[in-house]
């Protein structure tokens, strides 16, 4: 349940992100056009990617006038969320039985 209420948000967040105008951020741009920034890049969210168990989110911007691109991090990774143990084959009086469980 944590992990749905997490992506909810997250994924609220992303599409607000895509509707807002790009964000200037400091850094010198080297496009002639970013004098009208004060020669600041100007950055404009290009791609998302969720965050999965084992790997954050990230969010992937590109520079209106000088096309430089740069990735970071949304976060960190959500963790493994596991099931209960199920059993898969049952024990006899000769042989081991087995388990397993899964993330999700």
């Amino acid at each position: 349940m944590k992990v749905k209420k997490f992506m909810a948000v997250f994924l609220t967040f992303v599409m607000l992100a895509g509707m807002l105008p790009a964000t200037a951020y400091a850094g010198e741009c080297p496009a002639e056009d970013s004098s009208r920034n004060g020669g600041n890049h100007f950055w404009n969210v290009i791609s998302a990617t969720d965050p999965t168990c084992t790997s954050p989110g990230t969010v992937t911007s590109q520079c209106v006038y000088c096309d430089t691109t740069k990735t970071e991090q949304t976060g960190s990774a959500l963790g493994h969320s596991w099931s209960d143990w199920a059993i898969t084959k049952k024990a006899t009086c000769t042989e081991n039985g087995t388990r397993s469980r899964t993330c999700g």
